[in-house]
């Protein structure tokens, strides 16, 4: 039984490390990279038992199971270094820790139970592989932050020292097992002391995830007072664009009125013509919504690209004006970027849709794009470089819209990408 968990047990690691896998994002044809490390363990567990390995101190056999799970983590998994680093860690716990845990319940059992050797290693495989079904259900499911292990350099510096002491501990406790023979083994106090040392390295992993869901909300808390004050200068802008326009159109007609040349009046449309591009103020209903859309189309206007927009403003009144502002702003900021560059004035376009289905409000920007964009957690990962803000405008619309109880998908396919926002109109 010992001989199977611990020493030969390369077929466990590898039930550890799938267990701590299922909920990763993971390299393609994973069942074939998995399969490829359940081989090499294989290979690893016969040159054991053939002998043909010499064999390691406990130290060594430790290091190759750390070894094997990092790389494990590495070859069927989407993880940096740290990120599989970090999860070798907690593979090398788990694996000895449950094992130990199953030897120790065995070996007091027993003597009390005539079963042969043979039962009680089946018996222990039974319960190893209930106990990684456990670890799947919760650890494995608990830890990862949208199929990857966020893990920073404190992090993964403070739980190899965990692992460090955890290792000491077993080291220990084997040399105490030596040296005073079988009645020695596993003693309580360095069990619980591997027990602590776990739940320390789990209330570690809490701390930092927390540390690290703060600082996200916090970047999401300064782009919204940034927008917020945005949205403030923008209604002021285009309130004195708009005053400024309407003045200068009662000047040219009263230009018109007394003028008589030719050039004059040609003179007189050229500078219609040049305050046109301000007299397209959107009217739908809401203020907000007409504020961001002419802002945008100000912009859209001068770079060359067409915004088209059917919206029922009146749709959106329960929002309040600096969510709404948000929304709407990041998503058309989105769609801008995914245009700007691209050949050819009629794929510059975008496309607004606001409007009530049923119980539903539906919001959705539709523009062109070009080449293919990876996914995670539903969202496309940003193209964006050099901004520290890059990568949380959807995520802010998102966490807005959320708010309000709906859900925002996002889809890119046949050369066209669609973001979709649905609310519920329940009040």
């Amino acid at each position: 039984m010992d001989g199977f968990l611990l020493e030969g047990g390369p077929l466990a690691l590898w039930l550890v490390c799938v267990s701590y896998l299922r909920p990763l994002d993971k390299r393609p044809r994973p069942a074939g990279r998995a399969a490829a490390m359940l081989a090499l363990a294989l290979i690893w567990l016969a040159a054991g038992a053939a002998e043909l390995l010499r064999p390691l101190p406990m130290w060594g056999t430790m290091a190759a199971a750390f070894g094997y799970s990092a790389l494990f983590f590495l070859v069927c998994g989407e993880l940096s270094l740290p990120g599989a680093l970090y999860g070798a860690v907690w593979v090398q716990i788990s694996h000895q820790l449950v094992a130990e845990s199953l030897i120790m319940a065995i070996w007091q059992l027993s003597p009390r139970v005539g079963w042969s050797s043979s039962a009680w290693v089946g018996l222990g495989v039974l319960l190893f592989a209930g106990a990684c079904v456990v670890i799947t259900l919760t650890l494995a499911r608990w830890m990862p932050h949208k199929g990857t292990y966020l893990v920073g350099p404190r992090q993964l510096t403070l739980s190899l020292l965990s692992l460090a002491v955890f290792e000491v501990l077993c080291w220990r406790m084997y040399s105490d097992m030596d040296a005073s023979g079988a009645g020695a083994l596993y003693p309580a106090s360095v069990w619980l002391a591997q027990c602590y040392c776990a739940t320390m390295l789990y209330f570690q992993y809490t701390l930092f995830s927390k540390s690290a869901m703060k600082k996200e909300l916090d970047t999401l808390n300064q782009l919204w007072h940034r927008q917020k004050e945005q949205y403030r200068l923008s209604k002021e802008t285009i309130a004195i664009i708009n005053r400024k326009c309407h003045d200068m159109k009662h000047q040219l007609a009263a230009v018109r009125a007394m003028a008589g040349a030719e050039n004059q009046e040609r003179y007189l449309r050229e500078a219609e013509e040049s305050v046109r591009i301000y007299d397209a103020i959107f009217q739908t209903g809401n203020e907000v919504l007409d504020t961001v859309l002419t802002e945008k189309s100000l912009y859209c206007e001068a770079n060359g690209i067409r915004l088209g927009c059917v919206a029922d403003g009146e749709q959106l009144a329960f929002m309040d004006p600096v969510d709404l502002y948000a929304v709407l702003g990041n998503a058309l900021d989105n769609a801008i970027e995914g245009v700007q560059g691209l050949d050819g004035p009629e794929k510059r376009m975008i496309d607004v849709l606001i409007c009530r289905d049923r119980q539903f409000l539906v919001l959705q920007v539709v523009n062109p794009m070009e080449g293919e964009l990876s996914f995670r957690d539903g969202l496309p990962l940003t193209t964006k470089a050099g901004d520290g803000y890059h990568g949380f405008g959807l995520k802010s619309i998102r966490h807005t819209v959320g708010q309000y109880g709906g859900f925002t998908t996002v889809n890119a396919g046949q050369g066209y990408f669609t973001l979709k926002i649905l609310i519920p109109l329940n009040g």
